[in-house]
């Protein structure tokens, strides 16, 4: 997003006066100074920490109440609720406590609505928490709570637990926090991996689910790590040495793109360098685009036409996509593209987006922004749309559902949907999707600004 110094004001912002630098292990900014957590949207289970739930909220709130700096927000368990790391460490969480996740040592079923203080001194969170477990951090060491059925809280047993465990001798940069299964990155690339090991999503050469951390198969210094959905099996890496794409999971309607149907339990090499994989999304699909050698190329099921490649048949093979595209992503039921003008299309089912029908082929959407393909080119709010950045205007558009009022924090929109791109009301140093594999679903938060 927008770095430097900003002191722009637009209409209902405040004067702003804030550096800004980049996190390495996120893919937006993150303010350095003066930055407070706003949020906006439904306010299921408590999770906005100001005492009430099940509301809505179209105009952004302070998460927690607590007009302070944060190292870091991110969202806990999907829409379930949210954790903050102030400058001095604390860890507050706030929403559902299924099986102790938020780590209180409570292990009730219940919902905090205002910000629970957590037991000790925590760094930024690098993998958020799904499916009622939680990760947390201290540095490099790490720590899960909550749910273990399937032993993927790596404690090397399948028994739950309410307070941070550490990962014993094990140190991570970050993690992608799957529903059944973890997948933690050392310093270098190399992936650890635990927990249920669903057709071999865990990429260990079998489908023995494992209690504790094992080293996942092959030597891949991976430089990207893409789930094609949380919890549906399929994961996809791409060799930041090689630049080579391999994939590895559920296959079922040929999500892998090697040409079949079958379910691979270790890391298989798809043809090409590769040079882009969309951004990390929670998509409900089975499908993946990526670009090579500066083609774009689509794979998997088509349902809704979301291939873009003019009829609504699966593709088990990589299919390439007529014309030049610079950035592709993914969305509930389609797919989103951008071509080198800065121009955007999009395909598939997009109930949100005016079209409301089926397009098999890329349709441009409305208006003649052009967008920098150089900044974020995302899903928003789960997967009901999409957010652009334009290069003319130096602000940032959504388009789809508003649901809830939950993206453009602009509480004149309310629950409507966007068929065209609307500007976010506000200006942010970090405006949220989700953290390593978690989606807020019906609402989203920034970091750094006040409305």
């Amino acid at each position: 997003m927008r770095v430097g110094i900003s002191t722009r004001t637009t209409t209902g912002v405040h004067k702003l006066n804030q550096h800004y630098r980049n996190y390495r292990d996120k893919k937006f900014q993150v303010a350095e100074l003066g930055g407070q957590g706003l949020v906006a949207g439904y306010n299921y289970y408590g999770a906005f920490g100001f005492g009430t739930s099940g509301e809505y909220r179209s105009s952004p709130v302070i998460w927690g109440g607590k007009a302070q700096r944060w190292e870091d927000l991110s969202a806990q368990g999907g829409y379930y609720g949210m954790q903050g790391v102030d400058y001095e460490g604390n860890l507050w969480m706030t929403g559902y406590n299924y099986y102790g996740m938020i780590g209180n040592n409570v292990s009730a079923t219940i919902y905090y609505s205002s910000p629970v203080l957590i037991p000790g001194t925590w760094s930024r969170n690098r993998g958020g928490s799904d499916n009622y477990k939680t990760t947390f951090w201290k540095d490099d060491v790490m720590y899960t709570a909550g749910y273990n059925g399937a032993g993927q809280l790596g404690q090397n047993d399948t028994a739950s637990r309410s307070s941070p465990t550490e990962i014993s001798g094990k140190w991570f940069a970050r993690c992608v926090n799957s529903y059944y299964d973890m997948h933690a990155f050392e310093h270098g690339g190399r992936v650890w991996v635990w927990g249920s090991n669903y057709y071999g999503v865990l990429g260990t050469n079998n489908t023995t689910s494992y209690s504790s951390p094992v080293i996942q198969y092959g030597s891949h210094q991976w430089s990207v790590y893409r789930p094609n959905l949380c919890g549906t099996g399929t994961m996809y890496g791409l060799d930041g040495g090689t630049g080579r794409l391999y994939a590895w999971g559920y296959n079922h309607v040929g999500q892998l793109g090697i040409g079949n149907i079958t379910p691979y339990s270790y890391p298989v090499q798809l043809p090409g360098s590769w040079s882009y994989l969309p951004t990390e999304d929670n998509v409900t699909g089975y499908w993946m685009c990526a670009i090579r050698d500066g083609m774009s190329y689509v794979w998997g099921s088509n349902t809704y036409g979301q291939l873009g490649i003019g009829h609504i048949t699966n593709a088990s093979s990589m299919i390439l996509l007529p014309g030049t595209w610079t950035k592709i992503q993914r969305f509930s039921g389609g797919t989103q593209f951008l071509d080198g003008k800065g121009r955007m299309y999009i395909t598939g089912y997009n109930w949100y987006t005016g079209f409301s029908a089926y397009r098999s082929s890329p349709v441009r959407m409305p208006g003649n922004y052009r967008y920098d393909p150089t900044m974020p080119f995302e899903t928003v709010n789960a997967s009901y749309g999409g957010r652009i950045y334009s290069a003319e205007t130096g602000k940032e558009y959504l388009y789809g559902s508003d649901y809830y009022s939950g993206c453009t924090f602009d509480p004149v929109k309310s629950n409507n949907y966007q068929s065209s791109p609307t500007l976010i009301r506000g200006d942010w140093s970090a405006y949220f999707r989700y953290n390593g594999g978690v989606d807020s679903s019906y609402w989203s938060m920034g970091i750094g600004a006040t409305c």
